[in-house]
């Protein structure tokens, strides 16, 4: 069987895109479950000096939430937030006003 030699590089990145997407899948989907707290977000900003590299942005958000007692602080915006402060100038205003300073509001835990 002759095929398109460009297949046999695609098929096998498709099935290790769909592997890794069930994987993080898999992993987010039992979040919705997770008991709350309530947080804080003590800061939320576009630093100053902001120059586009490309199109890339970035928010800064800082929040505080507490467990039994003990407070906690996180920079953390999302579940899958190894990248999620990349990306255009538009997505860190969205993230803004998604969280901004002083706003009281649900953490999963």
């Amino acid at each position: 069987m002759t095929g398109n030699p460009m297949s046999l590089f695609f098929i096998p990145v498709g099935i290790l895109v769909l592997i890794v997407g069930v994987y993080w899948l898999r992993r987010a989907i039992p979040s919705k479950n997770w008991p709350t707290t309530e947080e804080k977000v003590l800061s939320s900003e576009i630093p100053r000096g902001w120059r586009p590299i490309g199109e890339v942005g970035m928010a800064k958000v800082v929040y505080e939430y507490s467990v039994y007692g003990k407070v906690y602080s996180s920079k953390r915006v999302c579940f899958l937030d190894y990248n999620a402060n990349l990306g255009e100038r538009s997505r860190a205003e969205r993230i803004l006003r998604w969280v901004p300073q002083g706003k009281d509001c649900d953490c999963p835990l």
